[in-house]
């Protein structure tokens, strides 16, 4: 087509010119059975699972689905425990969209 490349990927990458011939290759392949039955099914989860709320983002409790999910794949391998992020010191106690900047001028403003 004589386009130039179109990202670093197509630059850089190999040209696959090479794995096309003229002449199929009808020489037969060796099967390799399969070592995972496919008809295998997730075992059924346990009743309380049922009842988590996937409704809508966010609804689930955090700790509760971790827990679920590092049991199914860990094993009997104990849960670290949760792990929370820093946050800035004065936003938890803050509502929503006000901040104590807003909150410092109209205490200004009404003295």
């Amino acid at each position: 087509l004589g386009l130039d490349s179109l990202s670093q990927f197509d630059h850089f990458g190999r040209p696959l010119r090479g794995i096309f011939s003229s002449e199929p290759d009808l020489t037969p392949y060796a099967v390799i059975p399969e070592r995972v039955d496919i008809n295998e099914k997730n075992p059924p989860a346990p009743e309380h699972h049922a009842s988590l709320d996937f409704s809508r983002p966010d609804a689930v409790d955090d700790e509760t689905l971790n827990r679920i999910l590092w049991q199914a794949i860990k094993g009997d391998v104990p849960f670290p425990g949760v792990t929370r992020a820093p946050t800035a010191i004065g936003n938890l106690a803050q509502p929503r969209g006000r901040s104590s900047i807003c909150d410092a001028a109209s205490s200004t403003a009404a003295a």
